[in-house]
């Protein structure tokens, strides 16, 4: 009944999503992963590796997927990433 009272155009439907985009654009900042300088030598230290898996593991517990499947999948790669930390306290010289 109310429907009938209303007019909802195109022009209305996107002016409403793009208003709802720029307010959820500002809610989330997207982390930024220090990226090496053009000058830098190719070689990397086993200090960066570790950082770096760090950082991505941070950015994977970020994601929370809807689906049960996702969400397992996510957790393995985690884990994994994880793993190959704990191996490089071997290869780490003391």
């Amino acid at each position: 009944m109310t429907l009938r009272y209303v007019e909802v155009v195109q022009f209305d439907l996107q002016r409403e999503f793009h208003r709802a985009r720029q307010s959820t654009a500002s809610l989330y900042s997207i982390p930024q992963l220090p990226l090496p300088s053009s000058t830098a030598p190719t070689r990397v230290d086993l200090a960066t590796i570790r950082q770096s898996i760090a950082a991505t593991r941070h950015l994977l517990h970020l994601l929370q997927p809807l689906e049960d499947k996702a969400r397992r999948k996510l957790r393995r790669l985690t884990q994994r990433l994880l793993n190959i930390d704990h191996e490089l306290d071997h290869l780490t010289p003391k």
